[in-house]
C-alpha cells in the first residue's frame, strides 16, 4: 500500500483526522517534511544548531538547511542580508555570571540570587517572587 504523511507522521493508506494529506513515494520526502516542521518548532539559536538538518537565521528563527551540510553557512537571503554563522549563538543567559555581562544581552540580573534570566522567563524563573531586586 501507500504510505501517508499527516502532520504527525507517516501512516499507512490514510490520515486518522483526514486533513494535511501528502501521498509519499520516497523516503526522502518523510524526511524533508518532518526536518522543516522541528526546525520550524525551535525557538533558540542553541536548540536549533544542536540539529545538523537546521540552522539559525540573522531573524532569529530556525529553519530547514537548504543543499546538505552547511548549505546556507554565510550565503546571502533573497533580501541580501547575510545571516549568522552555524553554532554562532550567544551566550544564554543563565551562563551569564555579572550583572555586566548580564544586562549587555536581552536578560535581567537578580541581585538578591545572583543569577541572569531571560527577560521573558522571569514569571517562570521566580514563580513565588524569589527575586526581590532586578537590574535590565
Amino acid at each position: 500500500g501507500n504510505c501517508v504523511w499527516c502532520s504527525e507522521g507517516c501512516h499507512s493508506e490514510k490520515c486518522p483526522q483526514r486533513k494535511d494529506v501528502k501521498v509519499v513515494r520516497d523516503l526522502n520526502q518523510c524526511l524533508e517534511s518532518e526536518s522543516n516542521e522541528i526546525c520550524k518548532n525551535l525557538h533558540t539559536c542553541d536548540g536549533c544548531s544542536s540539529l545538523d538538518k537546521c540552522w539559525w537565521n540573522s531573524e532569529k528563527q530556525c529553519t530547514e538547511k537548504k543543499g546538505g551540510v552547511g548549505g546556507n553557512n554565510n550565503e546571502s537571503e533573497e533580501g541580501g542580508e547575510r545571516k549568522e554563522p552555524l553554532g554562532h549563538c550567544p551566550v544564554s543567559c543563565s551562563a551569564r555570571d555579572s550583572c555586566a555581562n548580564c544586562t549587555s544581552g536581552l536578560c535581567m540580573w537578580c541581585h538578591n540570587q545572583q543569577m541572569c534570566v531571560d527577560r521573558n522567563a522571569y514569571l517562570a524563573s521566580f514563580p513565588y517572587g524569589q527575586c526581590m531586586d532586578w537590574t535590565t
